[in-house]
């Protein structure tokens, strides 16, 4: 994870000892030959290109070092095995739906392992090589210290798992299906609001990781099924261009990026996009001129101040309202009226997305964007076609200002696809998923195509024997 908090930067004593731990510390990483390791005063260690890289291409492919449990079942073995009777009940209680933080099964998983494990200098060394904030994390550290059992604790020591706590905190990254895993080399790559590259993690079949690695363990080689986290380029990369990805939703606004990095990560971030080198896209507004828009503010919220709407500081409206206002993409109209940038102002920054406010947002606003987002699996049929249609276009707009292609606009196909097969419109699914392929072609424009791409091209492949030519030669489905 990201290693911006300026205040715990790494020492070179320290960094000296990482070197010796690893011969991937610092320098050539024999795993991922388009990758190297570097020092950057301002972030600590980082990944950076070996040679120029394509949009699309695969920088790195790993296997993961731990992995949450699998299954509900799994997870309460490893509680009953490690925590204290009530312990993990008390802390899932504390959270939505009443289940425990990814990370926090995540650390469970690394406790078991040092506990089966506990001379293994293999195990030792990776962890060493996962920083994390452990000021940042000490609360919730304590707290996951304290719901050990008397046993656990007695053969560890407390510092330890504190500190291997916030590494986890810090590094885990979500996979399909609900796991987290620790990734090693991924760990190191930097974050940017507008990066240059995508992480995920794929599930794909043993046989599909054994071309890509040679680094199969026995028990993946047992099962159906493993896990790799795959970067690849979101745009073209010189050599010697450091690696980034983003830890925080990419659709949100500048206050809201900061606030979650300074949460979650303890740093200020100050990549282009937060200090304005691009327009913050995602608040867009209804013209009141043409009635159209988006209407976008001429300045980011990192020009005025760092944090964010409802008393904690200048959000994006009250830096456009303290120096020029907003701008309309469609009629290009300047819109400097203090009562109506008070009116957006309010609407913004209000608690609750209501009638009230969404007639000042336009569809591609970040509180909409969201909102459908976050109630997908609420919506059916055609309605759930038409926000996933939206979603698209306002991605492919955010996109288009770093000249990225993100991995999202393949997805969101996808998926209207899926939705249109369950309505019985099959040419309408192939067309998304057509769509989709053309998004992929681009996000995924190397081997390895698996996970999502592989799927929307064995889906079209099954949909084109459903499929005829009309007689007039245009394409044409039938059940």
């Amino acid at each position: 994870a990201e290693q911006q908090q300026q205040q715990q930067q790494p020492t070179a004593a320290a960094l000296q000892q990482k070197q010796l731990l690893l011969p991937f510390a610092v320098g050539a990483i024999p795993s991922a030959p388009n990758l190297r390791v570097d020092w950057s005063a301002r972030v600590g260690r980082q990944l950076r290109a070996t040679r120029a890289v394509r949009q699309g291409e695969v920088l790195l492919v790993e296997r993961p070092a731990f992995l949450s449990p699998a299954s509900h079942a799994e997870l309460a073995d490893l509680v009953a095995a490690l925590c204290a009777p009530g312990a993990a009940a008390t802390e899932a209680a504390k959270h939505p739906r009443g289940c425990l933080p990814l990370s926090w099964r995540l650390a469970l998983s690394v406790v078991q392992s040092l506990l089966e494990h506990p001379d293994s200098e293999d195990l030792q060394q990776q962890l060493n090589q996962l920083d994390g904030n452990t000021d940042h994390w000490q609360e919730v550290a304590s707290r996951f210290w304290g719901s050990l059992s008397c046993d656990v604790v007695g053969r560890l020591d407390e510092q330890r798992v504190r500190k291997i706590f916030a590494a986890v905190a810090m590094n885990a990254h979500l996979a399909e299906g609900g796991r987290a895993g620790l990734f090693i080399i991924g760990s190191l790559a930097e974050h940017s609001c507008a990066p240059n590259a995508f992480k995920e993690v794929a599930v794909m079949t043993a046989e599909e990781a054994a071309s890509l690695d040679a680094a199969m363990t026995t028990e993946e080689g047992s099962s159906t099924t493993v896990l790799r986290l795959i970067i690849r380029a979101t745009r073209n990369l010189e050599a010697g261009e450091p690696v980034s990805i983003s830890y925080v939703p990419e659709y949100s606004p500048t206050w809201q990026r900061r606030s979650l990095l300074q949460a979650g990560y303890g740093f200020l971030c100050e990549c282009e996009r937060c200090r304005g080198c691009v327009p913050e896209r995602v608040c867009g507004y209804v013209c009141p001129s043409c009635g159209d828009g988006p209407c976008l503010p001429v300045a980011a919220a990192s020009d005025v101040g760092n944090k964010g709407p409802g008393g904690a500081g200048l959000g994006s409206t009250a830096c456009v309202k303290k120096v020029l206002g907003l701008r309309c993409e469609e009629c290009e109209a300047l819109i400097d009226d203090e009562g109506f940038l008070a009116e957006i102002e309010a609407a913004e920054t209000c608690e609750v997305f209501c009638n009230r406010c969404i007639p000042y947002f336009h569809p591609y606003h970040h509180k909409i964007f969201n909102s459908y987002l976050g109630s997908l699996h609420k919506l059916h049929g055609e309605q759930r076609v038409e926000a996933l249609g939206q979603l698209e276009a306002a991605q492919q707009l955010l996109a288009q200002d770093s000249g990225c292609c993100h991995p999202a606009l393949g997805h969101y196909a996808e998926l209207a696809a899926e939705t249109q097969l369950e309505l019985g419109q099959l040419q309408e699914a192939v067309e998304s998923l057509q769509r989709a392929i053309a998004h992929y072609t681009t996000s995924h424009a190397t081997s390895p195509k698996v996970g999502r791409p592989a799927r929307c091209h064995d889906l079209l492949a099954k949909l084109n024997l459903r499929c005829s030519v009309n007689g007039d030669g245009r394409g044409g489905c039938v059940a």
